[in-house]
């Protein structure tokens, strides 16, 4: 199964709470299934899109609910990654988090390549493609 869901996140300054809207209206039937009640399958789980790893290195956000909750560019810079069950990198976290705010947007973290995020070879071409959209946007 493959799929996308396109999903923006605002904090109402009425009532403090995160509220989402999706690209595509969110009907009943996508609250079926999933891990979280009303998430259904199309919020099963969400990869952290970067163009440093290799194919097949893979992080999620995880607490999936800390991403969810994510309203602003530091939330999301600074919601917890892992690779499979592994916990979260304190060091790696913060190194991130720091390279993430430099960027303009927090959605892709377009490779830095430095010395805690080496570019993989294979996204080269992607992250210089990025950096050139980042530019003239």
């Amino acid at each position: 199964m493959c799929g996308a869901t396109h999903i923006c996140a605002r904090r109402n300054s009425l009532t403090g709470l995160t509220e989402e809207t999706y690209k595509t209206p969110y009907k009943t039937a996508h609250k079926i299934g999933g891990r979280t009640p009303e998430g259904g399958l199309k919020y099963f789980g969400c990869f952290a899109q970067s163009t440093c790893d290799k194919i097949g290195v893979d992080y999620t956000y995880e607490p999936l609910e800390e991403f969810r909750q994510a309203a602003t560019k530091e939330e999301l810079c600074n919601a917890t990654q892992k690779n499979h069950f592994v916990q979260r990198n304190e060091s790696l976290q913060k190194s991130y988090y720091e390279e993430c705010l430099k960027q303009k947007s927090a959605n892709v973290f377009v490779c830095p390549n430095t010395t805690e995020f080496r570019q993989d070879e294979d996204f080269a071409a992607v992250t210089n493609i990025l950096r050139i959209s980042n530019i003239n946007l």
